[in-house]
């Protein structure tokens, strides 16, 4: 039921019909040779906690990462680049959305999940949404130095997705300014197909919900309001952590 009333909530935004503000660069990167997407996001140019568009940019990259899969793919990989972690990043408020669509809409889609570079204080991070999923979830996750995550996914994944990672890491450390959306030629919700490809099925990825199912979850989300977050979306705390 939470699962239905999550995809109910945002149903524009699962068939392509609307395209979220984009919160940061998290998209679809590449595709392992398997036929598993690889997600890839950077510190660097996660905007300030919004708490209206944050969970829409999600519901965007993880349903373009379900409609990637080929092969007989059933999951996809995380990658999340700490480079740029700064102390706007400790704001806990995005890790709920974020956990919540891994552990209900999305479950067992994660295969596994690279953080990379992570500073000391991401593991505060980290601890929190460890505790909102589940053991098995969170024993999916791994740490690795850039060099070891290119090594990793070229084992993994292959050379043409090893690539892409290396060359994705290596722009985001060109400069520290944040730079949102589809900024230095990228390409949301997903670099390998394009939103007429991915949505091109206007029923989506799951089955279609019944009339009487879709009455019950629109009269539990009608009292629903969307917290909206006091901070500013354009304007980043620079002060890093070490």
């Amino acid at each position: 039921a939470e699962a239905l009333q999550w995809r109910e909530k945002y149903k524009d935004i699962l068939m392509g019909s609307r395209m979220p503000q984009w919160q940061s660069d998290f998209r679809v990167l590449t595709r392992a040779r398997s036929g598993h997407p690889i997600l890839y996001t950077c510190f660097r140019h996660i905007l300030p906690a919004n708490l209206q568009h944050v969970p829409e940019h999600y519901a965007a990259v993880f349903e373009a990462g379900v409609r990637s899969m080929r092969n007989g793919a059933q999951q996809f990989d995380i990658v999340v680049d700490c480079h740029g972690f700064s102390s706007h990043h400790l704001d806990p408020r995005p890790l709920f959305p974020f956990m919540a669509t891994v552990r209900q809409p999305y479950r067992d889609r994660a295969r596994s999940a690279i953080f990379v570079g992570a500073p000391q204080a991401f593991h505060l991070v980290f601890n929190l949404a460890s505790k909102l999923v589940s053991e098995k979830t969170a024993r999916k996750g791994m740490f690795k130095s850039p060099e070891d995550a290119v090594a990793h996914v070229l084992e993994t994944a292959g050379s043409e997705a090893a690539l892409a990672l290396k060359e994705a890491m290596h722009i985001n450390r060109q400069g520290c300014d944040c730079q949102p959306g589809e900024a230095l030629g990228r390409k949301l919700p997903s670099e390998i197909d394009d939103v007429a490809t991915l949505f091109k099925d206007p029923i989506g990825s799951f089955p279609r919900v019944s009339a009487s199912a879709q009455q019950a979850v629109m009269k539990s989300t009608e009292s629903e309001t969307i917290a909206t977050s006091r901070w500013g979306c354009c304007r980043r705390h620079r002060v890093k952590v070490t």
